[in-house]
């Protein structure tokens, strides 16, 4: 989808729930295709909507100057990317050492810096 800029500046207020809806409705087919075709099942790729959506909430304003000629797309599909690696990461944690070692790294600033999901 073609990204309006005026959208991209409504959802820096994350109180703005209009804007936050059309965001989601427009880039979520988009966010979950991604997902799923880098290895996600259904429910997992459900799960990683609401992650990826909290990173462009913490992150769009930073972006925004970061990157004024950058295609926002291929920054959101980056952000997906990080963050589906970090789920499939978690998964075989979670596989090989159980929950709690999930839990652990989950909440562990190592697996951001790590993966850098939220660049």
């Amino acid at each position: 989808p073609e990204t309006c800029k005026s959208l991209l500046l409504e959802i820096r207020d994350s109180s703005n729930r209009l804007a936050w809806e059309e965001f989601v409705k427009l880039y979520r087919p988009v966010i979950y295709r991604a997902a799923v075709s880098q290895g996600l099942q259904h429910t997992d790729a459900l799960d990683l909507l609401q992650a990826v959506f909290v990173a462009v909430a913490n992150s769009i304003a930073r972006w925004e100057e970061a990157n004024p000629v950058g295609r926002f797309r291929y920054w959101l599909l980056r952000v997906t990317r990080n963050a589906t690696l970090n789920a499939l990461f978690l998964s075989l944690v979670s596989a090989h050492y159980g929950k709690e070692e999930v839990d652990r790294w989950r909440d562990s600033a190592q697996v951001c810096s790590t993966l850098r999901l939220w660049r």
